[in-house]
């Protein structure tokens, strides 16, 4: 049984409604087409309606490095990790890992956090 399932199942009633993030990142102006912030969004939508997800709440980061260990240079990432640590996110989706994180140290911390969450 996924984490998701569990959480659901233990719940008395109606489930609640999911609160689902959308994280998209864009580095520099040089990645305007491969990686637009436009298309990560229309694939994060589409991946939430193929799994009958809610629409997500938007988390933007323009112009802003993963390759740092520092959150406090992508102050939307630094939002969205504080969200989830206060439950207001139960999902996350991102088109790619690579948007999430370049930095292995952060990318394991912050799968920490959203593990135990």
């Amino acid at each position: 049984m996924s984490r998701l399932s569990s959480f659901l199942s233990k719940l008395p009633g109606q489930p609640p409604k999911l609160q689902v993030a959308g994280y998209v990142r864009r580095s520099s102006e040089m990645q305007r087409d491969n990686f637009s912030l436009a298309a990560q969004q229309r694939a994060i939508e589409e991946a939430c309606r193929q799994r009958g997800l809610p629409e997500p709440r938007w988390y933007i980061d323009d112009q802003k490095s993963a390759r740092s260990d520092q959150i406090s240079k992508r102050p939307a990432f630094a939002q969205l990790l504080d969200d989830i640590s206060e439950g207001k996110i139960q999902v996350v989706v991102v088109h790619s890992l690579d948007r999430w994180s370049r930095n292995v140290a952060l990318t394991l911390q912050s799968f920490r956090l959203l593990a135990s969450q």
